[in-house]
């Protein structure tokens, strides 16, 4: 429940504090005077949209806080699961808003976003406000309301699950397809580029090997002649190195008698000319390789234009580019291969969804069709304590056609969506005789607002919010009709607390706790002002309501207060 309420800076509002009471809480005063600014402020509070017109006129930010008392398990746990604690069995919200359009909200001190306050706001306060008649009009609301009464939120989620999961799988079946005739040439692209590069036997770093024997075989005749005159002046002639040293060797040995130093410098020629053996025979293996054969520089050029080739085609720059193209390209046939499998996969998943879809739906529908009789007599039998004893409430089911749709129900494919198949009407007849018709087209000012608090003190009975707010549920209502509108609001608030605003003295009558709001002008400026009224001073705010400020309607307004 809530326990108190500040607002400073929020529309004509300088600052209020208003603490409430349990069961049923009642705003009176005179029109305009700005009665609606108390729930709109709680509103501002949990989380709906601001502007910066609703700041006083004069100051930079408004801030309201609301203290809620927490005591129902169910609520608590609720809580709890959205990440919220408690602090002393209570949630307060506070909300700072600025000119500039900043906003500062905290949950028991904790700063949190205005959506997870919205989130909260849900589990703690049922609003009705005058444009939910409007909403009561509007066929769409309708299943939402029997879903609150039938408590479908364990199935709802069922279907919704399912739903988007069949949608998701439509789409990716639908992409899948779309892509088919695409990824057959695709397919055949991918087949001649991996046989071409596979017929090409590549081998790694192959083109560099060709690209310096190609360059052998282009300076052959310089490199033959530089080869071939080196081995001749090294071994192979009269006046060789090799043979030359060897003779100076010799010398220096046989005159080892005369100079013992010969013998070193002998040595050292031998070791020289092992060396030179060993050049002269690099150079001769050199010769060797270079020594090509025409048909070998054919097979060099012919080999290194096809590599050239593939490179050119398909824009790579050496061969093991185009060896790891060759293995990239096997590894996206494989994928695309394996896409076949995947869509009859995606396939026999999508219907065994749809199967599952459907049964969801038929079952919930089932569930709707039992618990909507037992709303329509409940609502029937509130109708008839607020005067309307006629009255027949029937809620309707339908399945709307189409031929796009995802499921078929008896051989006919049906709209579907998150909440199901079912698209729900409430209808009425208010006069015997008349057939039962949508309430947008029967109902007056008077009789939405009986019918749509017929509605919500049924679902209050299931409800577990433990808090309503009423913005003049009662328009268009009096009489004796007021009196029992009261009466229903009255027995609502045994359950739960019950805010409301009202012009009816009957309603008023019934509160526990009974608040007058007022207007104050006051040094060229405009104050709304909220005062808790004795139960003396209620007799005189009820006299007022009546219109009947004497003696006797003083009187009358006592009456209305014993009886209540």
């Amino acid at each position: 429940m809530l326990e108190s309420i500040k607002i400073k800076n929020y529309a004509l509002i300088d600052e209020i504090e208003i603490e409430f009471d349990k069961g049923f809480n009642v705003f009176t005063g005179e029109s305009g005077a700005g009665k609606s600014i108390i729930v709109d402020s709680l509103g501002f509070c949990l989380g709906e949209r601001a502007t910066p017109s609703i700041i006083k006129t004069g100051k930079d930010k408004t801030i309201v806080e609301a203290v809620f008392l927490i005591t129902n398990p169910r609520i608590r746990e609720k809580i709890e699961k959205l990440g919220f604690n408690l602090e002393n069995e209570r949630i307060i919200v506070r909300r700072e808003y600025e000119i500039s359009g900043r906003n500062k909200v905290t949950v028991n001190g904790f700063h949190e976003t205005l959506s997870r306050v919205s989130e909260l706001s849900e589990i703690l306060v049922d609003f009705h406000g005058q444009h939910d008649h409007q909403s009561l009009l509007n066929q769409k609301t309708h299943i939402d309301y029997l879903d609150s009464f039938g408590k479908f939120n364990k199935e709802l989620k069922e279907v919704s699950e399912l739903y988007n999961k069949a949608l998701e799988l439509k789409n990716k079946i639908k992409e899948l397809e779309e892509n088919l005739s695409q990824k057959k040439t695709r397919e055949e692209f991918l087949k001649y580029t991996i046989e071409e590069l596979k017929n090409s036997n590549l081998r790694e770093n192959e083109d560099v090997e060709l690209e310096e024997k190609f360059n052998l075989i282009t300076n052959y005749e310089n490199l033959y002649n530089i080869l071939q005159e080196s081995i001749l002046l090294l071994s192979e002639n009269e006046t060789s190195a090799l043979l030359l040293m060897g003779r100076v060797a010799n010398l220096l040995k046989s005159g080892i008698k005369l100079n013992p130093l010969f013998e070193n410098l002998s040595n050292s020629l031998e070791e020289s000319q092992i060396i030179v053996k060993n050049v002269v025979s690099e150079l001769k293996n050199l010769l060797e390789k270079i020594n090509f054969q025409p048909e070998e520089v054919e097979r060099v050029n012919s080999r290194l234009d096809q590599i050239r080739t593939l490179k050119r085609k398909y824009n790579k720059n050496s061969v093991n580019e185009l060896m790891l193209h060759l293995k990239e390209t096997e590894e996206e046939l494989s994928r695309l291969e394996f896409s076949d499998k995947e869509l009859l996969s995606l396939k026999e998943e999508y219907n065994k969804t749809i199967a599952q879809l459907k049964r969801t739906c038929i079952d919930l529908s089932e569930k709707r069709i039992n618990k909507s009789k037992e709303l329509d007599k409940k609502v029937e039998e509130k109708l008839k304590h607020m005067a309307m004893e006629k009255a027949i409430f029937k809620t309707d089911f339908k399945y709307y056609k189409d031929e796009n749709g995802i499921i078929e129900i008896n051989g006919v494919k049906v709209d579907v969506n998150e909440k199901g198949v079912d698209r729900v009407e409430f209808l009425i007849s208010i006069n015997p005789g008349e057939e039962l018709k949508p309430l947008r087209h029967v109902a007056s000012g008077g009789e939405i607002s009986r019918i749509m608090l017929a509605i919500k003190s049924v679902l209050a009975d299931v409800s577990e919010v433990d808090m309503m707010v009423f913005d003049e549920i009662d328009v268009g209502i009096g009489g004796h009709t007021a009196n029992v509108v009261g009466e229903i609001i009255k027995s609502m608030a045994q359950k739960q607390q019950v805010i409301v605003i009202t012009h009816l003295p009957q309603v008023a009558s019934k509160a526990n706790s009974h608040f007058m709001i007022e207007k104050i002008f006051d040094n060229n400026e405009t104050r709304v002002v909220a005062r808790k009224l004795s139960d003396e001073e209620r007799k005189y705010e009820i006299a007022r309501m009546i219109g009947n400020e004497t003696d006797t309607g003083i009187k009358y307004a006592e009456e209305l207060l014993k009886r209540s």
